[in-house]
């Protein structure tokens, strides 16, 4: 998570365990994977309601801060891991519709298709006056 500047509260998963160094400008997040799943915790980090606290909890000096005892007083509904992995599926689903080309574009044309010819048979398939 970047802790300053325009960038402050930007989260990033790394699902890979890899070794790596962290710059300093960093902060780096490890969960206790039995309580909380890590795309969990990614995906409520993009949501309104975190962002909305970490924008009420940062310094906004020069540089907005954010560090890891800010980081402490955000509040995460912690669901069960089942119901957890649930939203993440969900929300899993959505971003690849978003952001991936190769699944959303198909899908987004495929559903416009069919919204085109339910319209289209709506409207063309008039009824006779009684």
């Amino acid at each position: 998570m970047a802790r300053t500047g325009a960038t402050f509260g930007k989260t990033v998963l790394i699902a890979d365990d890899m070794p790596a160094v962290y710059a300093s400008f960093l902060i780096r997040i490890r969960l206790e994977e039995a309580e909380i799943l890590p795309s969990y915790y990614w995906h409520f980090a993009q949501s309104s309601f975190y962002w909305q606290q970490a924008n009420s909890l940062a310094s906004m000096g020069g540089q907005p801060q954010f560090n890891a005892n800010v980081l402490k007083d955000i509040r995460l509904p912690i669901p069960p891991l089942e119901e957890q992995a649930r939203i993440v599926s969900i929300l899993d689903k959505f971003d690849a519709l978003v952001n991936d080309l190769s699944s959303g574009l198909p899908a987004e044309i495929q559903a416009r298709r069919q919204q085109y010819e339910h319209y289209r048979d709506r409207l063309l398939s008039f009824r006779e006056a009684a």
